[in-house]
């Protein structure tokens, strides 16, 4: 029997996307509202990798930087803690937008340390708000970007809530310009107000604080340490960037790398490795 078969050949011309058919909810700022790292003091290192990459940026674009450095102020009557720095900043044309950026760095393919733009705002699920402020060398303004992290975590969590990821900024997000007394002078500064009290007071406690940054920021090493101008030398004839001085107020000098001449053990650890026990 024979059969007659008719192939047709059908083609669809791809569709594009409108605009309306996608969506971005608020749901995605839930990971910084509710704190996104194991270790809270992670935020101090994504805060002071942005500082250490705009020191970079100041000296690519050739300013002055003969001082570099980073400020870590506690405030312990208020619970606030504030980090500066003199690198480049952000120029006030483009401060607003680039601190409501998600996901959306300057810095990807630049050689810096943070390139996915999300960093800045690890320090929401930590404190009630969180405040970034400054300005360029050159502008006239200081301008201030303040996030209601506790808004935010009420907003995240109603579940009527319909709103979309824009409209949630908008409605957490607000700014306000100042003059500035010096044109000349730049710096950027990010301020966690009303902080959490955690164990220990982590975010809070110098001495913590100083011991993690110690190991984790780019801090020069000690001068007693009888090693490190040669590894330093090592490490920028490789294109490492140079250490940052930071300075925490306590009263006890700059941050410097943990190393040191001599490291001391615990009497039991010897004893186990020495076959003792």
């Amino acid at each position: 029997m024979n059969k007659n078969f008719a192939i047709v050949s059908v083609t669809s011309k791809p569709k594009v996307l409108q605009e309306d058919d996608i969506v971005v909810g608020k749901d995605i700022l839930e990971l910084l509202a509710n704190a996104m790292y194991i270790d809270p003091l992670t935020i101090y290192r994504e805060y002071i990798q942005n500082s250490a990459d705009s020191i970079d940026e100041a000296r690519q674009v050739g300013l002055s930087v003969d001082e570099p450095k980073i400020e870590i102020s506690l405030d312990h009557s208020n619970r606030t803690v504030r980090i500066r720095d003199n690198g480049e900043s952000i120029p006030n044309a483009e401060f607003v937008k680039r601190i409501t950026a998600i996901g959306a760095s300057h810095k990807r393919g630049r050689n810096l340390r943070g390139f996915r733009g999300v960093g800045r705002l690890s320090g929401l699920g930590y404190c009630q708000e969180l405040v970034f402020r400054g300005k360029a060398e050159g502008d006239s303004k200081i301008v201030e970007v303040s996030w209601n992290s506790r808004a935010l975590k009420e907003k995240v969590r109603d579940l009527n809530y319909s709103g979309s990821l824009t409209d949630l900024i908008r409605e957490v997000v607000s700014y306000k310009e100042t003059p500035a007394s010096d044109k000349e002078q730049r710096y950027f500064e990010v301020e966690l107000r009303k902080v959490g009290r955690l164990k220990n007071d982590l975010l809070m406690n110098e001495q913590l604080i100083r011991s993690y940054l110690s190991q984790v920021a780019p801090v020069p090493f000690h001068p007693d340490f009888s090693f490190g101008p040669e590894i330093q030398e090592f490490l920028s004839g490789r294109g490492v960037h140079p250490p940052v001085r930071i300075e925490l107020n306590d009263s006890t000098g700059p941050i410097y790398h943990r190393a040191r001449n001599q490291i001391e053990f615990n009497p039991r650890v010897m004893m186990v490795q020495s076959g003792s026990i």
